[in-house]
């Protein structure tokens, strides 16, 4: 009786072991976000993380943007100038849900260096700067974007962008001026989270079959002996 009871156990261990392997595993959610400097102040609405369907291990900001401009550049000598220098700057910030901190805070520059200008007036069209970043949020303000018990599920973010800005320095006689500018960009939040999962009643009724059958299998070989 003793070695049944050994096995029995053993045997509703393992079930334990392989349900307990059925449970739970790691998942990713992502919100996307597209903006652009036609827009100064988006007041973005985002889910929160739903507490019901898994436990919340991280929250991180994905972020890409990219500033085109376009300029002219007057040179006001005879002969073509070097070491030209235009650019643009274009700044976003990203702020937090209420009461939380600034989480990205990122300059793009589109900016043409060493540039000759040849000529009274040259077009420099198309000058492109990209900035990637990410930002983990700290694991004490987690609380801030989940909804216990599947409560209030939205949130509010506010991304803040300054359009592109003339920054650019050249030689004595030469003078350059930002036409137009544009900045576009995605805002992705990630959820890193462990999914739990309640096995379906078949699969609960599978492991315990099996449990019974290998008792079964025991007491038959005992009975035999």
């Amino acid at each position: 009786m003793i070695r049944t009871k050994s096995i029995l156990g053993s045997i509703l261990a393992l079930v334990g072991v392989t349900a307990a392997g059925l449970t739970a595993h790691a998942d990713d959610l992502v919100q996307t976000f597209n903006f652009n400097d036609a827009t100064p102040t988006y007041n973005v609405t985002f889910n929160l993380f739903n507490s019901n369907i898994g436990v919340l291990n991280s929250v991180t900001y994905e972020f890409d943007a990219t500033n085109v401009s376009n300029f002219s550049v007057f040179n006001l000598n005879p002969s073509p100038a070097t070491g030209v220098d235009i650019k643009s700057v274009a700044h976003v910030d990203v702020f937090g849900p209420i009461g939380l901190s600034q989480y990205l805070s990122e300059d793009i520059t589109a900016e043409a260096a060493n540039y000759t200008a040849n000529g009274f007036l040259s077009q420099v069209t198309g000058v492109t700067g990209n900035t990637t970043d990410t930002a983990s949020v700290a694991l004490g303000d987690l609380s801030a974007y989940q909804a216990p018990g599947g409560g209030p599920l939205a949130g509010q973010l506010v991304i803040n962008i300054t359009p592109g800005t003339y920054q650019g320095t050249t030689p004595p006689g030469v003078f350059g001026n930002l036409d137009s500018t544009s900045t576009t960009g995605t805002l992705k939040i990630h959820y890193n989270f462990t999914r739990v999962v309640t096995p379906e009643p078949g699969t609960w009724a599978l492991l315990a079959a099996s449990s019974v059958m290998g008792v079964a299998g025991i007491r038959r070989r005992r009975r035999s002996a």
